[in-house]
């Protein structure tokens, strides 16, 4: 949630903003895995490629149930669309590709 914030988005953040919130949080997490691997395996090896491994929340989403309050709870959609636009901006010149299957991406800055 950004703030400030006006009375009417916050009625209304539930159902027009939180999801998109969530991806958002979604993408910085999973950027900054991907960012440290890269980082680990330039630092401590000679490869030229990084492997991420998708996992089920970024291709899928997180399906909340069982809480205490069910009505205030929403389905994600998965972040992956936002995650490979991300990776795009931040390693520019290297081929990010994403296995058919949706299940690896692969940074390779050779």
């Amino acid at each position: 949630m950004e703030f400030p914030i006006t009375r009417e988005r916050l009625q209304k953040y539930r159902e027009k903003e939180a999801p998109s919130a969530e991806i958002k949080k979604c993408v910085l997490k999973e950027i900054q895995k991907i960012c440290e691997g890269v980082e680990n395996i330039v630092l401590t090896t000679k490869k030229t490629k990084y492997v991420y491994e998708i996992t089920h929340i970024v291709k899928y989403g997180d399906i909340k149930h069982n809480t205490p309050h069910p009505e205030l709870t929403w389905n994600t959609n998965g972040c992956l669309k936002e995650l490979l636009a991300e990776l795009k901006n931040k390693f520019p010149d290297s081929n990010i590709i994403m296995d058919p299957l949706e299940k690896y991406i692969l940074i390779d800055w050779s």
